[in-house]
């Protein structure tokens, strides 16, 4: 069966802009737009499949979006000028489940149907896996619980003051920016059932296929109710953000006619992001996992009270100092050299999606072996199978399963040098040359160096090393040694070598690789936003310019970099 059906993405964009002259010293000007894009029926990431309500997996997009500005300016002498701004921008990314006809989906699932369980009444509950062998026959995925909204809210603020005297101009000021990140996702709050060919199938043929395909039909065990998995999980609010603040003083000095110096300071101090109330896991090295018998490599939270480390998971950078130096000397009536160098700061990361642990709050289960179920549709999801209400402060809770077999970690490592900002040096040299009336050419050295930038994926605290391995009595350059690596913890081989499991509990089917890595209870602990990252710019830019009779003018421009 295809269905046909229709959708569309539509996107408002309102703007007001007033500018009004208070006084012969005094400006004012606001300006306001606002973006609103609504795109409920689609296909692709919107998951629309022309199913009737209330099934149907449509998931819609909506993100309205503000801008405000307000500028005052204020004449306080004819050679001083204060200038005061502020701004707010907010945005609203909402992802809900939706009906056929694009309204947001609210569907009572105990009222409607008396299936229990749920921990938020909002949702069609997702139901998967009814088709059998690659798709065939059955019924397509359907159901859909999608709630969530990814909000930021970002204040700011600048003043200056613009002071002329004599032969220098003087600029003073300093700006703020607040950036939140607050979220709330219901997703999952009212439990997904998953369906399998295992309990509908021959017991004695488990692990056997008939014709390509495996015995059994998952939508069979669908209209008998038995559940082989699902997951279901509580409602999370996080609230990140971050900071910055930054200062300036300059002064264009026009030291003689044909000299001008320019030079000034900066100084920038940003945080790291954060979750307001220390709710952000984050994996520490040293702390005991009570999950796995208290071998290290547990989870903390920031902050203090009860649960929390009373500590900072990174250091904010307070030396952002960035001094500014710059020159322009007129070497003849035709010729002009200009250099600069300065020392920039940019901003700390803000990807609000490295900040994990926040979604910890989910349970997923399956049945404990071949053609039992987990739950059935008429229990619905029993309380114990519900995780722990969010948050969860518990620094055992990773693993993610209910034994201790190794699993990703999903709250990483934030570098403890994660409010070290990006610092870039750059500079200028070059000559500005009048060749004839009309025509200029202008050559410039330009280029940067950078440091301290962000360097995904440079570290990984589980990644076995050659030193690990050569203690442990592993050369990596013998070829048998690196087979063992391979093979199960249960092999005689490996045993005969006397290696046992890091801790009780520890799966013996596990390979030896895995038993060797510092936290042999996690595969991969990723480190986010360690400053590793270095930058280089080298260039020759060159331009020329030429005009034309009639207010044409023609420009050509060329650029060798590295």
């Amino acid at each position: 069966y295809l269905p046909t059906f229709s959708g569309s993405r539509i996107t408002h964009i309102p703007a007001i802009m007033v500018d009004h002259i208070l006084s012969t010293k005094d400006k004012l000007s606001f300006y306001w737009s606002y973006t609103n894009t609504t795109n409920a029926i689609s296909t692709g990431l919107g998951q629309a499949d022309g199913l009737p309500d209330p099934i149907t997996t449509a998931i819609g997009t909506f993100i309205p979006a503000n801008i405000y500005r307000l500028n005052w300016d204020h004449t306080i002498t004819p050679t001083v000028l204060l200038h005061v701004g502020v701004g707010y921008q907010s945005v609203d990314q909402g992802v809900p489940s939706v009906n056929t006809d694009g309204s947001v989906r609210n569907y009572d699932v105990t009222k409607e149907l008396g299936l229990q369980g749920g921990i938020v009444n909002k949702f069609f509950p997702t139901f998967t896996g009814l088709t059998f062998g690659g798709g065939t026959g059955g019924m397509k995925n359907f159901g859909s619980q999608s709630d969530t909204h990814n909000y930021t809210q970002k204040p700011t603020a600048n003043v200056s003051l613009t002071a002329v005297k004599s032969n220098h101009t003087y600029k003073f000021g300093g700006e703020m920016r607040v950036e939140g990140y607050p979220a709330q996702n219901f997703g999952g709050a009212g439990g997904s059932y998953g369906f399998s060919v295992s309990q509908t199938s021959m017991p004695y043929l488990n692990g056997t296929t008939l014709s390509g395909t495996s015995p059994g039909f998952p939508y069979a065990s669908f209209l008998l109710g038995l559940v082989n998995n699902g997951s279901i999980g509580y409602p999370v609010n996080p609230k990140l953000g971050k900071h910055q603040l930054g200062f300036f003083a300059q002064d264009t000095w026009k030291v003689t006619r044909k000299f001008t110096l320019d030079y000034g300071i900066r100084y920038d101090y940003s945080t790291y992001l954060k979750e307001q109330y220390g709710r952000a896991a984050n994996f520490s090295p040293t702390t005991p996992n009570p999950t796995v018998g208290g071998y290290p490599g547990a989870v903390l939270f920031e902050g203090g009270g009860a649960g929390h480390c009373n500590c900072d998971f990174a250091k904010v950078y307070p030396w952002g100092f960035g001094p500014r130096l710059g020159a322009a000397y007129q070497i003849n009536s035709k010729t002009v050299f200009r250099a600069g160098f300065g020392v920039v700061y940019a901003s700390t990361e803000a990807n609000n999606n490295a900040a994990g642990g926040l979604a910890n709050a989910n349970n997923t289960f399956t049945a404990s072996a071949f053609g039992n179920s987990v739950t059935t549709l008429s229990q619905g999801i029993p309380t114990s199978l519900r995780p722990l209400p969010w948050p969860n402060l518990d620094p055992g809770q990773f693993p993610l399963t209910n034994t201790a077999a190794p699993s990703a970690l999903t709250a990483p490592m934030i570098d403890p040098n994660a409010g070290r900002p990006p610092r870039q040096y750059q500079w200028s040299v070059g000559l500005q040359r009048e060749l004839s009336k009309d025509m200029a050419i202008e050559a410039s050295y330009v280029g940067n160096r950078g440091i301290w930038w962000q360097g995904p994926a440079l570290l990984n605290l589980n990644a076995l090393n050659t030193d690990t391995l050569k203690s442990r009595g592993i050369d990596v350059a013998n070829a048998a040694d690196v087979a063992l690596l391979t093979q199960s913890l249960s092999s005689a081989t490996v045993a005969a070598r006397g290696f046992r499991v890091p801790y009780a509990g520890f799966p013996t089917g596990q390979t030896l690789a895995q038993s060797l890595r510092p936290y042999p209870q996690f595969t991969n602990v990723n480190v986010y936003w360690a400053p590793l990252g270095k930058t280089w710019y080298d260039s020759m830019q060159v331009k020329l310019t030429k005009r034309m009779s009639h207010g044409l003018s023609v420009l050509s421009t060329f650029t060798w970099s590295k």
